[in-house]
């Protein structure tokens, strides 16, 4: 039973996690308007050039999320505050 649990759990983060990844896709970001509030230029950076090629791209929601999390840790911690920005 304890594992059914978990495994709904991790399917229930999953599916929030692609609903916060797809307001990126969906959503025209004006990145300039949040880059006062980023501490790190680089990783801003390359998250604006991985949401912009993705959404030129057409690429689907899985693409997108496992390209945020090659940006590492602060780049998924960067991806994150955005979409909190945004809604």
């Amino acid at each position: 039973m304890a594992k059914l649990g978990e495994q709904v759990y991790k399917e229930t983060n999953q599916e929030l996690a692609d609903e916060e990844v797809e307001l990126l896709l969906v959503t025209s970001v004006e990145w300039e308007t949040l880059r006062p509030q980023v501490t790190n230029d680089a990783i801003y950076n390359q998250l604006i050039s991985v949401v912009n090629e993705a959404t030129q791209r057409n690429e689907s929601i899985a693409q997108l999320n496992k390209r945020l999390q090659q940006l590492g840790e602060e780049g998924q911690a960067l991806a994150k505050k955005v979409i909190r920005l945004l809604t």
